[in-house]
């Protein structure tokens, strides 16, 4: 938790670089990374707390926090389904399914009014399909184990592309734009 926290933190700069309007750079949001480590704190509060209201309320207040942040309430929510499925089949299709058609709805709303009826629609349905595919590969190919095969390669390289590459599509961004 402390590691993804400092990420966040690392990524935050290259984030609002990358993402700043017109301006070199601004306040656009918390990063992603952000929204991970609350999703971190979600399965801690999910496993760990007793008291039901007091789970609710922790839970809510973290899904209020992550309207602050990049993919917010969705991936909450998507942490929320997915530790409620915990291994059972049956139950990880619904999430998926769950977790794809409110990804579709969020799309389909957030695009109202922009274009028109088909395009939003075609819009929706393209955004659907990664998370349908992401599903279908988990679920048929994951067998719930670390492969052995590229053990070697370093979790490191993860944590550092993503304020990497941030910061380079923010430098393209101010000095190309």
């Amino acid at each position: 938790g402390q590691r993804l926290l400092l990420f966040a933190v690392i990524s935050e700069l290259p984030y609002c670089l990358a993402l700043t309007g017109e301006k070199i750079i601004g306040f656009v949001g918390m990063n992603m990374l952000f929204t991970l480590f609350l999703c971190f704190l979600i399965i801690r509060v999910m496993r760990e707390m007793i008291n039901p209201l007091g789970k609710s309320l922790a839970l809510a207040g973290l899904i209020l926090l992550s309207m602050f942040c990049d993919w917010a309430i969705l991936a909450p929510m998507f942490t929320i389904l997915f530790v409620n499925a915990g291994r059972d089949d049956r139950k990880l299709k619904k999430a998926f399914l769950t977790g794809t058609l409110v990804f579709g709805v969020f799309n389909f709303l957030g695009e109202a009014g922009n274009s028109s009826m088909g395009i939003n629609i075609l819009h929706t349905i393209l955004s659907m399909a990664g998370p349908a595919a992401a599903g279908i590969c988990i679920l048929r190919f994951y067998n719930g184990r670390r492969s052995e095969k590229h053990r070697n390669f370093s979790k490191w390289f993860f944590y550092w592309f993503y304020p990497m590459h941030l910061l380079i599509l923010g430098l393209v961004r101010v000095f190309l734009f």
